[in-house]
């Protein structure tokens, strides 16, 4: 399965300065957001899937009051990636299925909204297990395996924030 998109979305309102008090917002900006997504699954052995993505976004501010026309909208990185692989295992003596899984995560620099400072890329790597019997489910996930240190955004005031550290859910699920 090959699938393909393409995206041309404009948001009006957007809080923009007051151009008669500085210290307010109003809403008469605009913004313009142009992408394309690409995404493939593939079964290339029996029991083992792949899923890759890829998508490009240039978000740009059309229209402010403030110093910010034209540059790229906050925190919106211009390309993201992704790989992700499943195996699937029978386990006949549990009468169920054993799945595992992996997968790596690209997210491309983004910017702060005045195009001043930039917020690095990063990648990370995603881990999953699950059995399923009958109508049961259990599943454990691992996002951010290696526990890495990274910003996911830095906004025009200076403010930086951190990423999720490795996070660990576990899962009981019963589908009716």
């Amino acid at each position: 399965l090959v699938s393909a998109s393409v995206s041309h979305i404009r948001e009006h309102n957007r809080l923009t300065p007051d151009p008669a008090n500085p210290l307010n917002r109003i809403q008469t900006g605009e913004a313009r957001i142009r992408g394309a997504e690409l995404e493939s699954r593939l079964q290339p052995i029996r029991q083992v899937q792949l899923l890759l993505n890829y998508t490009f976004l240039d978000a740009r501010i059309l229209r402010s009051n403030g110093p910010d026309r034209g540059m790229r909208l906050p925190v919106v990185p211009r390309h993201n990636t992704s790989l992700w692989a499943t195996r699937s295992f029978a386990v006949r003596s549990l009468d169920g299925l054993l799945t595992l899984g992996g997968g790596v995560r690209y997210n491309g620099a983004s910017f702060d909204g005045r195009d001043s400072l930039r917020t690095p890329s990063f990648t990370l790597v995603d881990l999953m297990g699950s059995f399923e019997r009958n109508s049961w489910r259990f599943a454990v996930n691992a996002a951010n395996l290696a526990d890495k240190t990274y910003l996911s955004a830095c906004l025009a005031r200076g403010d930086c924030f951190y990423g999720m550290r490795r996070t660990v859910t576990a899962t009981l699920g019963y589908r009716f």
